[in-house]
């Protein structure tokens, strides 16, 4: 799992889930990917790329700046190879957003608004790959990792803690919540590349004026968006929730004593308005 929220107007979080064998197939040949576009680097005599990181290629910068031997051309021909990886092994898709203006509108400051927004995400995340473990694989357990981060770990922690603890129908499918370094863990990178790509179909739907609901022709437009970007192979479940759940959570807020039970509270109200589609 990875998240994605810099320009202060959306949050998202994405990931991929599959079968841990099919993991180590994902890792080697994206790392086999990395290796290739190093060793051009440094054939032409340019410093080598360290990993795929979404925002800094998608903008050209950094390890992927012109000066270092990057265009548009070779940016699109890299996300396209890694994106083929996606489609050739086909792991399930999860990713959800939300507008940070309508989290403020709640929760206060920009902080305390990304922070809620965060943990809201992710649970729904954790919700629908609940579901999806029910539906296909009701034997099994999840691990989830997430890229560590000094401003989420504890808020991953405690959005795991609260569906693993409380009164969440898919809680006996959760097993751990683990932050790794990417340094460590290539599967971060593909993660990155999900909550990347959904950020921008909620931005760009949010500057055109045209926001996303989370009304079930809203999440279709929301995934055929994304499927444009990485493939129609790729089978995703999409969510976006908007300020029509804050009402009720701010009532309730009051009256919570603990945050993880109003946690718990607004993952009860996400599932509510989620609508199951076919992978």
């Amino acid at each position: 799992m990875d998240e994605s929220y810099k320009n202060g107007r959306v949050m998202c979080v994405g990931g991929w889930l599959c079968e841990k064998k099919t993991w180590k197939d994902i890792e080697s040949k994206w790392a086999v990917r990395i290796q290739y576009e190093r060793r051009m680097s440094e054939r032409k005599g340019f410093p080598p790329i360290s990993r795929y990181h979404a925002t800094d290629c998608a903008s050209l910068r950094r390890e992927f700046d012109r000066s270092k031997g990057w265009d548009e051309d070779r940016q699109i021909r890299f996300v396209k190879k890694l994106i083929d990886i996606i489609g050739e092994i086909r792991p399930i898709g999860i990713a959800v957003g939300c507008s940070l203006d309508d989290t403020r509108k709640v929760f206060g400051s920009h902080q305390e608004a990304e922070t809620w927004a965060y943990r809201i995400c992710m649970m729904w995340c954790m919700d629908l790959i609940g579901e999806l473990i029910d539906e296909h694989w009701s034997g099994e357990k999840v691990d989830f990792f997430h890229e560590q981060s000094d401003r989420f770990n504890s808020v991953a922690q405690s959005a795991f803690k609260a569906m693993a603890a409380n009164d969440s129908p898919h809680r006996k499918y959760f097993s751990s919540m683990t932050p790794v370094r990417w340094q460590d863990h290539v599967a971060t990178q593909p993660a990155d590349m999900l909550a990347f790509e959904a950020f921008k179909v909620i931005n760009l739907d949010i500057a055109s004026g045209e926001h996303l609901g989370d009304e079930p022709t809203d999440t279709e437009k929301m995934r055929k968006s994304l499927q444009s970007i990485i493939g129609k192979r790729v089978p995703l479940r999409v969510r976006y929730y908007t300020e029509r759940i804050f009402p009720e959570v701010e009532k309730r807020k009051k009256n919570a004593a603990r945050r993880d039970q109003l946690m718990m509270t607004a993952a009860q109200l996400l599932g509510v308005n989620a609508t199951k589609e076919k992978l």
